[in-house]
């Protein structure tokens, strides 16, 4: 499983290799992308919360899911 650090590193990299993408469409597609946060991308999907069309949600997103991760990582 992976960590918040590592999920947030690869989010960057994702970013970075997909320059014509919107930072909050590269951060939905990755999530969306990656088995692990599949869940939380579609959960979060045409919400307030869905970056896909709105980048100033990027923070919230991202402190979601941080929680998400460390319940999850509480109850394993």
């Amino acid at each position: 499983m992976m960590t918040y650090p590592e999920l947030f590193r690869a989010h960057i990299v994702y970013s970075l290799e997909h320059p014509e993408q919107r930072k909050g469409q590269a951060l939905f597609n990755y999530l969306h992308e990656n088995k692990q946060t599949r869940a939380f991308a579609n959960e979060i999907r045409g919400t307030k919360l869905d970056p896909f069309y709105n980048d100033s949600v990027i923070g919230d997103v991202l402190a979601k899911l941080c929680i998400r991760m460390i319940k999850a990582e509480e109850s394993a």
